[in-house]
């Protein structure tokens, strides 16, 4: 079996014989493509927004952080000074702005009606102490896309020892354009629930379960094994009327 790849296409491909070639090709999981902008929050003009050294606080209507929408009360943009670690980059979103009041965070994107698309982020809960919270425990969010509303929760940890939580939701486009929200659902304490490494892919590009890789190079193997066969009885009648004429 051969195995050959690029960074757009990886391609399966089995030789049977000289003139009998099966051949997968997939979506290769780096070539997914993320349909949210800055879903890690480290691009935009955070240093004009600073009110600590520790966060900048962005109010409703802000066009700071770029791609996004600010909405409620607003949202805290943090650094990893003041929450360890980020999942990616240097850069955090609290949906509670600092003061105790719930934000909301949203960004609409082109979709294909009719088709599925996955969701994925990451979600935290900061707070001064993982053993004796002094925020609300859980941290819940709600989440809305296309026709799908869903509460998310996540348990209380130290905000200097971030655990991290991946959600995942599946939604089908209702439109040519999908808007993505987040809304804190706790207007108590100066950290709400915290975000970060937000994706939105097509389900059409999803890589194929390994199973499946099987089972599709077994079907390829079959069909090579019954070409292969009709050719042999082919040539066997070939070679018996060749006979005959001699």
């Amino acid at each position: 079996m051969e195995l050959k790849s690029c960074s757009q296409v990886t391609t399966i491909a089995l030789g049977i014989s000289s003139s009998i070639l099966f051949t997968v090709s997939f979506v290769s999981p780096a070539s997914a493509v993320n349909l949210i902008i800055n879903g890690s929050f480290e691009e935009g003009d955070y240093d004009s927004n600073v009110v600590d050294p520790n966060f900048a606080r962005l109010s409703q209507g802000s066009s700071a952080l770029t791609g996004w929408t600010i909405g409620g009360a607003g949202v805290d943009w943090h650094n990893s000074n003041d929450m360890k670690f980020p999942i990616e980059g240097d850069l955090i979103i609290d949906l509670n702005l600092d003061g105790g009041s719930s934000g909301t965070l949203s960004q609409t994107f082109s979709t294909i009606i009719g088709q599925f698309y996955t969701l994925s982020f990451s979600l935290a809960g900061p707070d001064l102490s993982a053993t004796n919270p002094s925020f609300p425990n859980p941290r819940q969010v709600s989440v809305q896309v296309a026709a799908v509303n869903q509460i998310f929760s996540t348990s209380a940890s130290d905000h200097l020892d971030l655990q991290w939580q991946l959600h995942e939701l599946s939604f089908q486009a209702t439109g040519n354009q999908t808007t993505l929200t987040f809304s804190s659902l706790d207007n108590s304490g100066f950290w709400g629930p915290a975000l970060d490494n937000v994706t939105v892919v097509s389900n059409a590009e999803s890589v194929p379960e390994p199973s499946s890789i099987l089972s599709i190079l077994a079907l390829g193997t079959l069909g090579a094994a019954s070409t292969l066969k009709r050719q042999f009885k082919s040539s066997k009648s070939t070679e018996k009327e060749t006979t005959k004429v001699s």
